[in-house]
Protein backbone atom coordinates (compact mmCIF):
# COMPACT_ATOMS: atom_id res chain seq x y z
CA UNK A 1 0.00 0.00 0.00
CA UNK A 2 2.81 2.68 0.79
CA UNK A 3 4.89 1.73 -2.23
CA UNK A 4 1.87 2.56 -4.45
CA UNK A 5 0.93 5.82 -3.01
CA UNK A 6 5.00 6.64 -2.80
CA UNK A 7 5.08 6.18 -6.59
CA UNK A 8 1.73 7.83 -7.52
CA UNK A 9 3.31 10.68 -5.33
CA UNK A 10 6.72 10.77 -6.92
CA UNK A 11 4.96 10.63 -10.34
CA UNK A 12 2.47 13.29 -9.64
CA UNK A 13 5.35 15.52 -8.34
CA UNK A 14 7.54 14.85 -11.27
CA UNK A 15 4.86 15.72 -13.97
CA UNK A 16 3.17 18.49 -11.81
CA UNK A 17 6.63 20.46 -11.36
CA UNK A 18 7.27 19.77 -15.38
CA UNK A 19 4.20 20.71 -16.83
CA UNK A 20 3.78 24.38 -14.50
CA UNK A 21 7.23 24.83 -15.72
CA UNK A 22 6.11 24.27 -18.89
CA UNK A 23 3.44 26.43 -18.91
CA UNK A 24 5.35 28.71 -17.32
CA UNK A 25 7.26 28.88 -20.09
CA UNK A 26 4.72 28.77 -23.10
CA UNK A 27 2.42 31.51 -21.20
CA UNK A 28 5.52 33.47 -20.68
CA UNK A 29 4.95 34.13 -16.80
CA UNK A 30 5.72 32.57 -13.45
CA UNK A 31 7.96 35.71 -11.81
CA UNK A 32 6.53 35.46 -8.28
CA UNK A 33 7.61 31.89 -8.46
CA UNK A 34 10.63 31.36 -10.22
CA UNK A 35 12.37 34.64 -10.60
CA UNK A 36 15.86 33.14 -11.60
CA UNK A 37 14.41 31.79 -14.64
CA UNK A 38 11.29 34.08 -15.86
CA UNK A 39 13.25 37.32 -15.55
CA UNK A 40 11.20 40.17 -16.29
CA UNK A 41 8.11 38.07 -17.52
CA UNK A 42 5.00 38.29 -15.66
CA UNK A 43 1.67 36.75 -16.10
CA UNK A 44 -1.71 37.71 -15.28
CA UNK A 45 -2.96 36.55 -11.72
CA UNK A 46 -4.58 33.53 -12.70
CA UNK A 47 -1.38 32.57 -14.75
CA UNK A 48 0.58 32.93 -11.69
CA UNK A 49 -1.76 31.46 -9.49
CA UNK A 50 -2.02 28.00 -11.40
CA UNK A 51 1.93 28.07 -11.56
CA UNK A 52 2.13 28.35 -7.67
CA UNK A 53 -0.21 25.93 -7.30
CA UNK A 54 1.05 23.35 -9.48
CA UNK A 55 4.60 24.15 -8.28
CA UNK A 56 3.43 24.14 -4.56
CA UNK A 57 1.43 20.84 -4.86
CA UNK A 58 4.68 19.13 -6.50
CA UNK A 59 6.28 20.01 -3.65
CA UNK A 60 3.95 19.18 -1.34
CA UNK A 61 3.68 15.69 -3.13
CA UNK A 62 7.38 14.87 -3.48
CA UNK A 63 7.97 15.94 0.60
CA UNK A 64 5.50 13.46 1.65
CA UNK A 65 6.71 10.36 -0.89
CA UNK A 66 10.16 11.03 0.37
CA UNK A 67 9.00 11.03 3.88
CA UNK A 68 6.80 7.24 3.00
CA UNK A 69 10.03 6.68 1.40
CA UNK A 70 12.57 6.61 3.91
CA UNK A 71 9.83 5.11 6.71
CA UNK A 72 9.31 2.24 4.33
CA UNK A 73 13.03 1.79 4.47
CA UNK A 74 13.02 1.78 8.03
CA UNK A 75 10.45 -0.59 8.38
CA UNK A 76 12.28 -2.95 5.87
CA UNK A 77 15.56 -2.12 8.64
CA UNK A 78 13.21 -3.52 11.39
CA UNK A 79 11.90 -6.62 10.12
CA UNK A 80 15.57 -7.70 8.82
CA UNK A 81 16.47 -7.45 12.64
CA UNK A 82 13.35 -9.37 13.60
CA UNK A 83 14.09 -11.96 11.10
CA UNK A 84 18.07 -12.93 12.04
Amino acid sequence: MFSTATFLLLVYGCLAAWLADLLGAIRVAGSSMVPFAAGNAGGTALQEGVIAVGLRSAAASLILASLLLLWGLRLDAIDGLDAS
